[in-house]
């Protein structure tokens, strides 16, 4: 298929890269290596669209959407400085990203393209508004030699103070700045672009976040003085639209609704005449000779979304033989009048449908199916086929279910690993939605609570002593991780991606999951013989962090009344696990075998005690235990003396999100009367 892989025409817009001012750039020295170092400890994420998972919205067919394409070149080469955001909007699956991927190429051909973040939701770091700010001012210096100096110099005292710092003074200290106090013989000579894709895609968990990385991301454009220009697509949110009109944000002023360019659906149309003339063409395919309405049909049937033509038009190249079969079906099946979202449920279940029958009234064909759609619609990220099979002991036939789904779904492989992930976030959503998704309805609980028993009995096959000599060897336990040789290889080959997956998002799925008899088990099972090997295990990979977070959200679930429950006194478990984590976290995040060192001795008389402290003979005992409850302070946070200047709370006083001078990026728990100490 001949898809325009982003090689734009720029002549079409108004002649050449000259007439966006770039005609002649500056020479520019490299990078040195001290400032290499300085960038990269901005530990940047991988969101450009260049990014791999980027793929599938590298599919603009040659002349379409040329109209908006051409609309947005011309406004970016505005001599003015005003004017400087353009956002297009427009509901799931109507080609935003697609055109984003298109003029993101298109800019950094021509040397204007700033920095580009393409949000994802199935990627927690990708989906992280706190990271956005680190990201682009690492993009800007790596494509905008004349900002580099002023950049490299901003992150090197932002960096003074730690790297998770607020959202506020990222912007203020990376962004605002650095880009406002260019001196005049620096200033840029072309417009420079940064571009934001899918603001929806930011994850629930962060969302708090995103109206305020908009905040101060536009509201402080009128500070820089040469032609920088956002670009921002998102489907029209209420809890994005408001960021992007206040009173102290940059105007907008282009604003490109989808929904209204193209009418007519000609790009649409063109796209569905030129794949199944080259079907007919390559496969002696003779859909269009036996149905000479089909691409009229399509047109309509697709409402004149590209996401609904390309799933058709694949699903119907999947199989040339039974073409006609597949469209009769898909026109029997739809409903020419219906709007864009309505044809995307169509198309999905007739998919879903046809992939059934390929094996119809097998029960481990169906079984399968029903595995891999419920580890698309609620895996925390994107899975590999052999962390599905950890998970889930049902690997057999999913790479033919795969198959049969690729107009739905994405498979890449790496090596030996082969991952999987919708084409598009509506899929997941479709599948979780009964009235839409049918027979093929994932049920959240149920499907949850296996991948929650899943994980923790992937977590029960950790064994502490196992797990230091493995990484550690047997040196002395005391020593910390930096002391290590070798430590970051010895973690990867010790803890798998499908135990990394189990340990980072058991939580999550808990949550979620129903209280069965089952589940129950498997957690009190975890909490009492596997609640520290856990911690342990986060430590060396460097995630102890959201182990707090994870045992936060936990703690909020609703237990439902009974023995089964309270017997076991889980609640209570997961508190002091959440209070253990909390209290001990510098001395465990430095080295994990202080857990039993120093933690386990040192910590209050209560129930987690009394069970791990049976579990080992040799453990360290006070005379006079402490008492029984824990104290008021719930974590000593390490910072600068600068923090304590100022301390932000959330609205309902619940949580501390921001330090004045701080590092501090995640939400700390503050419960009724909490202290929490700064060193």
């Amino acid at each position: 298929m001949d898809y325009l892989k982003m090689k734009f025409d720029i002549s079409r817009t108004q002649n050449s890269a000259k007439t966006l001012g770039i005609a002649e750039r500056r020479e520019v020295r490299d990078f040195t290596k001290d400032e290499q170092d300085i960038l990269r400890g901005l530990q940047p994420v991988d969101a450009s669209w260049r990014y791999s998972g980027n793929a599938a919205k590298a599919l603009l067919y040659p002349g379409s959407r040329q109209e908006v394409i051409d609309g947005i070149l011309t406004w970016a080469q505005q001599p003015v400085r005003s004017g400087r955001v353009c956002i297009m909007q427009g509901p799931e699956g109507i080609g935003k990203s697609t055109i984003a991927y298109a003029i993101s190429h298109s800019f950094e051909e021509t040397g204007c393209l700033g920095a580009s973040y393409f949000f994802d939701r199935a990627s927690d770091e990708r989906a992280d508004p706190h990271r956005v700010f680190r990201t682009i001012a690492h993009q800007l210096a790596q494509l905008q030699p004349e900002l580099r100096p002023y950049l490299v110099k901003a992150a090197e005292e932002h960096l003074k103070r730690g790297i998770e710092q607020s959202i506020e003074h990222q912007a203020e200290d990376l962004f605002t700045t650095p880009l406002s106090t260019i001196a005049p013989e620096h200033l840029p000579r072309h417009p420079i672009i940064i571009l934001f894709d899918a603001l929806d895609e930011c994850s629930p968990k962060y969302r708090d976040g995103l109206p305020r990385m908009l905040r101060h991301l536009l509201g402080g454009l009128d500070k820089i003085r040469f032609r920088l220009r956002i670009i921002l697509t998102t489907r029209p949110e209420r809890d994005i639209m408001p960021s992007l009109s206040s009173k102290k944000s940059a105007s907008i002023d282009k604003d490109i609704n989808l929904q209204a360019v193209d009418v007519e659906r000609r790009d649409v149309r063109t796209f569905i005449q030129q794949e199944l003339e080259r079907l007919q063409e390559e496969d002696d395919c003779t859909l269009l000779s036996d149905h000479p309405d089909a691409v009229e049909q399509l047109t309509q049937l697709s409402a004149g979304f590209f996401l609904v033509a390309r799933i058709a038009v694949k699903h119907i190249r999947q199989n040339p033989a039974e073409a006609s079969k597949v469209f009769q079906s898909m026109k029997n099946e739809g409903s020419p009048g219906a709007d864009g979202l309505e044809a995307l449920d169509t198309v999905y279940l007739q998919v879903l449908r046809d992939t059934e029958a390929r094996k119809s009234g097998n029960a481990q064909w169906r079984s399968c199916i029903a595995d891999t759609l419920g580890c698309i619609a609620l895996s925390q990220e994107n899975l590999s086929l052999n962390t599905m099979g950890g998970l889930l002991d049902n690997q057999k036939d999913v790479v033919s279910v795969l198959e049969c789904l690729k107009s739905l779904v994405i498979t890449t492989t790496n090596g030996s690993a082969i991952t999987f992930r919708p084409l598009h976030p509506s899929f997941a959503r479709f599948l979780l939605d009964d009235k839409l998704s049918e027979e093929f309805h994932v049920i959240r609980g149920e499907f949850s609570c296996r991948l929650a028993i899943a994980c923790l009995r992937l977590i029960a096959r950790l064994d502490s002593d196992a797990l230091r000599s493995e990484i550690c060897g047997f040196a002395d336990p005391t020593v910390t991780k930096e002391g290590i040789p070798d430590f970051r290889k010895r973690v990867q080959e010790r803890i798998t991606p499908e135990l990394q997956y189990a340990c980072m998002h058991w939580a999550t799925h808990c949550r979620d999951s129903e209280c069965t008899v089952e589940f129950i088990d498997a957690l009190d099972g975890f909490l009492r013989t596997k609640l520290l090997v856990w911690f342990e295990a986060l430590s060396y990979s460097g995630k102890l962090e959201s182990a707090v977070a994870t045992l936060a959200r936990i703690q909020a679930k609703e237990w439902p009344e009974g023995p089964s429950v309270d017997n076991r006194d889980i609640p209570l478990l997961l508190r002091d696990a959440h209070r253990f984590v909390q209290e001990f976290f510098n001395l465990i995040n430095g080295c994990p075998q202080h857990i039993y060192i120093s933690a386990l001795p040192l910590m209050p008389h209560c129930a987690l005690l009394d069970i791990y402290s049976s579990h080992d003979r040799h453990m360290i005992r006070l005379v006079t235990p402490r008492p029984a409850h824990w104290g008021r302070c719930h974590r000593v946070i390490v910072a600068d003396k600068s923090v304590k200047s100022s301390i932000q709370y959330s609205t309902k006083g619940r949580w501390i999100i921001g330090i004045t001078g701080a590092y501090l990026k995640s939400q700390y728990p503050l419960m009724a009367g909490a202290l929490c100490c700064f060193a």
